[in-house]
């Protein structure tokens, strides 16, 4: 196990404690989210972020959509 020597937390790989220090004791967030902003140290992270973040502006787009369907239909 390799330790890591800010907080001797041990993990198998040493490249998985290289990451652990760049990401929680350098608060190195490489992956910005376009839209909002939002930075992770993971691409991962990110890529998980957008898919929420599509599915609830197609949520709203299909209220929306919904919305004004009604409102057509009552003003006919």
């Amino acid at each position: 196990p390799v330790k890591c020597f800010h907080c001797e937390k041990c993990f198998a790989r040493s490249e998985t404690m290289k990451r652990h220090v760049k990401e929680v004791h350098e608060k190195l967030r490489p992956y910005a989210c376009h839209l909002c902003g939002l930075s992770f140290g993971q691409s991962g992270n990110l890529k998980t972020h957008m898919e929420a973040n599509i599915k609830m502006q197609f949520d709203l787009f299909e209220r929306k959509k919904d919305q004004t369907k009604n409102i057509s239909a009552r003003h006919v």
